[in-house]
């Protein structure tokens, strides 16, 4: 008990923090606000607020003050244009989402229209694919499939083209949702998985969580309902989580339908009621048909006709209201029932003819030709596209093989250069050997001659040299004559 008591009170306190920081955020814009002394700066803050404000009476209002000023100032021609033409975007957007949650849906076109112009005029490709989307998707709530299919493939075809992921994912929904409502179960859940993959991808939770809602949505159809209530169910938290409360509204009506199916009629019924007593559900009016309608049904199977009825015509009021097709054929073929079952035959019938009135504005041929041609129409572009990616890789694959041949030649050519160059140095350098041995062959010849020459006289002088010694000896007494006669003389003279 004592653990439990602190947890709500750890609970208490982090809600507490969370509301205080939200609060702090606030207190410190309008501060902020109060300081600006420039326009740019008052348009940012502005914007700032009306995206951060969570009261609904109260964030339009600054955004319009937003709308207003950035008008204002692309109209006088300010300098800072660019900048004003992206606020303005950004109201614009604010507005027309703000009347497709209220169902004023003409309105909602009008200004999503607006932020398509302006997208277009500053050439911002985001902004102008955003707008794509959010018109098709009015259209779609109009009834206005086909509309809503060609402003949805090209806003895709962009999408894909500048890898904006987010939008991508919700135009893949979108498809996919167009394929559900005519029963193509197989397509439309190949469509939300698509989607699904991207959005975990990118962590964007609440887009997560509405794939999440739309393949149970199709394990519904498929009476799955063991895997419709655990997708469901995981949409709710994820949207509770993230505090989308339209989101988590009409997940606890569509968890209500699985009670319904199950014969739980008490918690189908909490569901719902929570869904009307809920403040802001006054404002989110096609929940609020919805969750009407859903308790409709619920009181049909319980055979409680009055209350049946009495939910079975505050759901139509909405529905006319808003002019949503879908809604008015789900009360229609409701209220059908229970005139039938308390024997009104003529409202029966006449609401039964509202019902296949309002079916075939939205499953009729033309719409279903669409939806093919739709399809064919993304197929072949993202084939055309992936061709043309081919083409365009094997183009700078030849590109390449063409740069690296010419390299190559270029090579080939230099390599023959040089060895055109080195075999005339070579040629050159044999020449000049050649040259060098040929004087040293004269050369060499020259002092032979030469070496003959000194040899020859050499021999002449040596010769002469002997011939003159024998002259010489012949001429002179031979050492035996002088012997015999030197000794005999020599005697003499010592006695003299």
């Amino acid at each position: 008990m004592k653990e439990l008591r602190s947890y709500f009170i750890l609970l208490i306190c982090f809600t507490c923090t969370e509301l205080a920081g939200q609060d702090r955020l606030l207190d410190s814009l309008k501060h902020e606000l109060s300081l600006a002394n420039n326009d740019s700066a008052k348009c940012a803050i502005l914007l700032r607020l009306a995206e951060t404000i969570p009261d609904d009476n109260l964030w339009p209002v600054y955004n319009q003050q937003v709308y207003q000023l950035s008008k204002r100032k692309i109209i006088s021609g300010n300098d800072r244009s660019l900048f004003y033409h992206k606020q303005l975007i950004a109201a614009s957007n604010n507005k027309g989402y703000l009347f497709n949650l209220t169902g004023q849906i003409d309105s909602s076109i009008v200004y999503f229209s607006e932020c398509l112009d302006l997208s277009k005029k500053i050439n911002d490709k985001s902004s102008y694919a955003e707008s794509l989307y959010n018109i098709g998707k009015a259209y779609n709530l109009k009834g206005n499939i086909s509309k809503a299919l060609e402003l949805h493939a090209s806003s895709l075809a962009i999408a894909e083209k500048e890898n904006l992921s987010e939008l991508t994912a919700r135009l893949l929904v979108s498809i996919g949702l167009t394929h559900h409502k005519q029963k193509d179960l197989t397509k439309a859940f190949e469509y939300y998985e698509k989607a699904y993959k991207i959005q975990l991808k990118i962590k964007d939770k609440r887009g997560t969580a509405y794939s999440l809602t739309n393949m149970a949505g199709v394990y519904l159809d498929k009476k799955d309902y063991t895997n419709a209530l655990k997708y469901f169910t995981e949409s709710k938290n994820l949207l509770e989580e993230i505090n989308d409360h339209t989101g988590y509204l009409m997940a606890l009506r569509n968890i209500s339908k699985i009670y319904l199916i199950n014969k739980d009629y008490d918690n189908a019924i909490e569901n719902c009621t929570k869904i009307i007593n809920d403040k802001q559900a006054k404002i989110y009016k096609p929940v609020l048909s919805a969750a009407h309608d859903m308790l409709c049904a619920i009181y049909l199977n319980m055979n409680d006709l009055d209350k049946a009825l009495k939910h079975s015509l505050s759901a139509m009021k909405i529905a006319e209201e808003i002019q949503n097709p879908e809604l008015i054929r789900n009360c229609a073929l409701s209220l059908a029932q229970i005139y039938r079952k308390t024997k009104n035959f003529k409202a029966s019938l006449e609401n039964y003819e509202l019902y296949i009135q309002m079916r075939d504005s939205i499953y009729s041929q033309e719409t279903r030709k669409a939806s093919i041609k739709s399809q064919l129409k993304y197929e072949y572009d993202k084939k055309a596209a992936a061709d043309s990616v081919k083409v365009a890789e094997e183009k700078k694959l030849t590109a390449i093989q063409f740069k690296q041949e010419k390299d190559q030649r270029y090579f080939l050519y230099a390599g023959l250069l040089l060895t055109f160059v080195f075999g005339g140095i070579m040629f050159n350098r044999f020449r000049i050997t050649r040259k060098q041995k040929n004087i040293i062959e004269e050369q060499k010849a020259i002092v032979e001659a030469q070496k003959n020459l000194v040899e020859e006289k050499q021999k002449e002088v040596l010769d002469s040299i002997r011939y003159a010694k024998r002259i010489q000896q012949s001429l002179l007494p031979t050492e035996k004559y002088i012997s015999k006669v030197l000794p005999k003389n020599t005697g003499e003279l010592k006695k003299d």
